[in-house]
């Protein structure tokens, strides 16, 4: 008779075919086997009463009826136990496929936001955090009036302007923000790609604060922060302070590296990757 959403139809098909829904209670998987194993009950059915008739043997008529109780049994019941396991494996399968989308629609979401925009969460790299204050100089009383994912801008109380290029995320930061921590370590490794270089995102956000903030009184960097000495010669401002650069290509110009006070072996290998590259004119940006 089968399992239908509609109780008539399974009656409907009971009275057309009793024998076929009463063997095989849970259809067939093709038309052809269907038809077969109506012909062939019917058959078996057919032959077996006509016998018990014959002979005139009450006997051999139960027997026949035991044997096909039991056929019909076996019959249901295979068909019960594989219907029954291949439904929950197909409904289990898709609750899987439907759990598995809301998953990945969830990181779908929140994965590109975190990659496209800037997380304000992480401030390890900040000019007000750790070491990085050593480094920056800037004034206690200066306000930050500019932050992105690449720069942050302060203004002090004589109106004075420090520009402060952050470094890439450490270690610690890839609990805090993972996405972003992959993103600038893969960024860096696509700056030694010349193809690259035109399309850098920091370099578009240098353009961005310099068309906003114009000239620098005060400039400093550390590793991937040491491109801010190509915001302007060290000749035009006040004071210059780059540690550890890694700027693979055009280098900083007139702007002095400097080496931190403890040794720092990946800021090592940076800092000679500055110098030796090929200096590359990135006249998109017009620095």
């Amino acid at each position: 008779m089968g399992i239908f959403r509609n109780p008539l139809q399974g009656i409907e098909r009971f009275v057309r075919h009793p024998i076929d829904e009463i063997t095989h209670p849970f259809g067939h998987s093709n038309k052809l086997q269907h038809f077969k194993r109506n012909v062939g009950d019917v058959g078996i059915l057919g032959a077996e009463t006509a016998l018990a008739i014959e002979t005139g043997g009450g006997s051999l008529a139960l027997e026949t009826a035991g044997t096909f109780g039991k056929k019909m049994g076996r019959e249901w019941a295979k068909n019960a136990v594989k219907t029954t396991a291949i439904d929950l494996g197909v409904r289990s399968a898709k609750y899987g496929v439907r759990k598995a989308k809301r998953t990945v629609g969830r990181l779908a979401k929140k994965i590109p936001s975190d990659f496209r925009g800037y997380s304000k969460k992480v401030q390890d790299n900040s000019a007000r955090s750790g070491g990085n204050r050593r480094k920056a100089q800037i004034p206690d009383d200066a306000k930050r009036v500019y932050e992105s994912r690449y720069f942050e801008v302060y203004r002090d109380s004589k109106g004075e302007k420090y520009l402060w290029g952050k470094p890439t995320l450490g270690p610690k930061s890839f609990r805090k923000a993972p996405a972003s921590f992959v993103r600038e370590w893969g960024e860096n490794l696509l700056r030694l790609n010349p193809r690259y270089r035109k399309s850098d995102p920091l370099y578009k956000d240098m353009a961005k604060v310099k068309a906003k903030y114009g000239k620098m009184d005060h400039i400093s960097g550390y590793s991937r922060g040491g491109a801010a000495a190509l915001y302007q010669p060290a000749s035009k401002s006040k004071s210059s302070r780059i540690f550890g650069p890694y700027v693979p290509y055009r280098g900083i110009g007139d702007h002095r590296a400097r080496r931190s006070q403890k040794f720092d072996p990946v800021h090592v290998g940076a800092r000679a990757v500055t110098k030796f590259s090929r200096p590359y004119r990135l006249s998109k940006y017009r620095f």
